[in-house]
C-alpha cells in the first residue's frame, strides 16, 4: 500500500533542505576516515527513533552516505534518509525493517490481527525505534536518498546496525 496521504504523525520527518558538509565536517570526515563526497547533513525531528538518536527540541543532526549505488548497500536495520512518497520536498529519516522478498507482519486497514506480507521487487518496509510508530510501506526502494551514518549533534556517535539485524536468532 503507497501512501495515500501525508505519513503518520510518529514518523521522524523533516524539511530543511539537504546540504553538502561544511568545513568542519570535512575535516571531522577525514578524521574518521570517511568519504568525503556525496554525504547529506539532516535535521531529525521527532521521537520515531530515539533511543537510538539522542532525544533533542531543536532536533538531531545526522550525517548519512549518499553514494551511488547506496540502495544496493541498504539492509535492514539501518537507518535511512528518503524522499516522501507523497512530497517530494519532505524527506523522512525511520529504519529500514524489510527489503524486496522479505516476509513483514503488517496490519491491515479492517483486521484485527497483523498478516503476513510479502515486500514486492522494488519496495521496502520503514518503521521507527519508538514503540508507538507504525511500519511505512511497501515505499518504492526508488525514494532512498542516503543511510545514516553517524549523529552529529548534539551527541557525537556513529550509528550501527542493531545486533538483531546483524545476528539474526
Amino acid at each position: 500500500m503507497i501512501y495515500s496521504h501525508a505519513p503518520p504523525s510518529c514518523c521522524t520527518v523533516h524539511t530543511p533542505p539537504l546540504v553538502p558538509l561544511t568545513s568542519w565536517e570535512i575535516l571531522l570526515a577525514v578524521v574518521k576516515g570517511a568519504t568525503l563526497w556525496p554525504n547529506l547533513y539532516v535535521q531529525v525531528l521527532g521521537p520515531a527513533l530515539c533511543p537510538t538518536l539522542s532525544d533533542s527540541e531543536d532536533g538531531v543532526w545526522v550525517w548519512a552516505e549518499a553514494l551511488p549505488g547506496v540502495v544496493d548497500r541498504i539492509q535492514p536495520g539501518d537507518i535511512i534518509v528518503c524522499h516522501s512518497p507523497t512530497d517530494p520536498h519532505v524527506h523522512i529519516t525511520s529504519r529500514l525493517r524489510a527489503l524486496p522478498g522479505q516476509i513483514v507482519q503488517q496490519q491491515q486497514p479492517g483486521q484485527k490481527k497483523p498478516t503476513a506480507t510479502q515486500v514486492p521487487p522494488g519496495h521496502m518496509v520503514l518503521q521507527g525505534d519508538h514503540p508507538s510508530c507504525p511500519q511505512h510501506g511497501p515505499m518504492p526502494m526508488a525514494l532512498v536518498q542516503g543511510r545514516v551514518v553517524a549523529e552529529l549533534w548534539p551527541n557525537f556517535k556513529q550509528i550501527e546496525r542493531p545486533a538483531e539485524y546483524t545476528n539474526p536468532s
